[in-house]
């Protein structure tokens, strides 16, 4: 993306299993603010006191640890100026309720952030919607008219989920939510990304590249247990969760640069790339590998 008048940074909300409190020295991520309520703890499982269930916890990175991390690192590498805050909603095996999700919606749209990041989701019984999640999105638009920000209205982008099958995954399938789907490198469908009529754009998901966190992969996620070392570890890592956040970034950029409002920004970007049935408006952000 080619710079122009550079205006104010984009207020960018990542809800997620948290950030590393493992700092940096590459200037990466330095700006994000930790506290005890958006830490990801990254060694909580399995559950269990036994001195077993300590050293395995000591010694493996959960499933999803580090997922909110490299989610804004995927933020940054597009829009490096982006003002970035992360919450935490899920826990470090990717768990959590539709209720904290809900409530993190209405407090980064409280706070003022203009993008909103879920790099999250689930299907439901029957397809229904969450109550909770259409509850955050009522509550979130009647604030915005109340607050007279009707011209500002926030853009929630979510990931699609990698079902590989059009059943909806909530919420990026609410109609107010930008659901976004993957792509393969050569921008073809990921065949394990969820699609449907419901998305509305999609990118490459597959093998992305970005801020990870230091420790050991448990040997349940591959033939080896792989080490990350620290102090300034990235990782490839697969899943509509990282082609979401490419989206966001791009939405933050121009924001900043072209001085539009967050919806604005979102209609310009749907004018680009090309349609694909399923798949949404498809675009080249990120390579992938």
């Amino acid at each position: 993306l080619g710079q122009e008048a550079q205006g104010r940074p984009a207020k960018v909300a990542i809800i997620d299993t948290g950030i590393t409190d493992q700092r940096r020295t590459d200037d990466w991520l330095q700006s994000i603010d930790r506290n005890e309520s958006n830490i990801d703890h990254l060694h909580q499982f399995p559950l269990g006191n036994t001195p077993e269930d300590r050293a395995q916890r000591d010694q493996y990175l959960d499933f999803d640890a580090g997922h909110g991390t490299f989610g804004a690192g995927i933020v940054q590498q597009i829009a490096p100026d982006a003002d970035i805050t992360v919450y935490r909603a899920v826990d470090s095996d990717g768990i959590g309720s539709e209720v904290d999700v809900a409530c993190a919606m209405i407090q980064a749209v409280r706070d003022g952030n203009q993008i909103i990041n879920l790099s999250l989701g689930c299907q439901t019984q029957d397809d229904f919607p969450p109550i909770a999640i259409q509850a955050a999105l009522d509550v979130i638009g009647d604030w915005e008219r109340r607050e007279k920000r009707e011209d500002q209205r926030a853009v929630i982008v979510a990931a699609a989920g990698n079902f590989g099958d059009t059943r909806p995954s909530w919420p990026a399938a609410f109609r107010d939510v930008v659901a976004v789907a993957a792509l393969a490198p050569d921008l073809q469908p990921a065949p394990w990304s969820s699609r449907g009529f419901w998305i509305t754009c999609s990118t490459v998901g597959q093998g992305i590249l970005t801020t990870f966190v230091v420790g050991t992969e448990a040997p349940e996620i591959g033939s080896a247990a792989y080490t990350f070392d620290g102090p300034n570890p990235w990782a490839v890592w697969s899943g509509t969760s990282f082609a979401a956040p490419q989206i966001t970034g791009v939405l933050a950029w121009q924001v900043q640069f072209r001085g539009a409002a967050p919806r604005q920004a979102l209609d310009t970007l749907l004018t680009e790339g090309r349609q694909i049935p399923g798949f949404g408006q498809a675009m080249h952000i990120l390579p992938g590998h």
